[in-house]
């Protein structure tokens, strides 16, 4: 190629699609992040105890999100975008509301919930949650994802 040659061009949209995927690819690591911290902590919650208690609850949220990273992972349409915000919202609420001044109450059979402080994972699962709301608001809202 001489210097007058002009460079060979990306396709249209490939960058979009790059960016796109990025953001996809950031949205799944965020829920396996969340999945990873809160199936590492059901034990201290309780878990192996009898009856309806937190760390079941770790379990189930754990489970819950490996799922729905899953199905982002192999589907990126907006109702497991949806699924993971409902899951990533609510678990930050509940440890939002854990460190409020009277706690998460007891909802039925299961006991309430009051931390003094934050730890480190806490922390991690927090930030975790919060990026995916914010990359789940915006791929929602760029209209670009398929139909559930």
């Amino acid at each position: 190629m001489s210097a007058f040659t002009p460079t060979p061009s990306r396709p249209a949209g490939t960058t979009r699609r790059t960016g796109v995927r990025l953001l996809h690819l950031a949205a799944v690591t965020a829920l396996v992040v969340s999945a990873v911290v809160h199936g590492a902590l059901a034990g201290s919650y309780g878990s192996a105890q009898p009856g309806i208690n937190l760390g079941k609850a770790f379990i189930l949220q754990a489970v819950a999100t490996l799922v729905v990273a899953v199905w982002l992972l192999l589907r990126d349409r907006p109702l497991p975008w949806l699924a993971g915000a409902a899951i990533m919202a609510g678990t930050l609420a509940a440890i939002l509301l854990a460190h409020t001044g009277s706690g998460l109450p007891a909802l039925g059979p299961m006991p309430a919930l009051k931390e003094e402080g934050y730890d480190l994972p806490q922390l991690v699962t927090m930030a975790a949650e919060a990026a995916y709301l914010v990359l789940a608001a915006v791929r929602l809202a760029s209209g670009r994802s398929r139909r559930p």
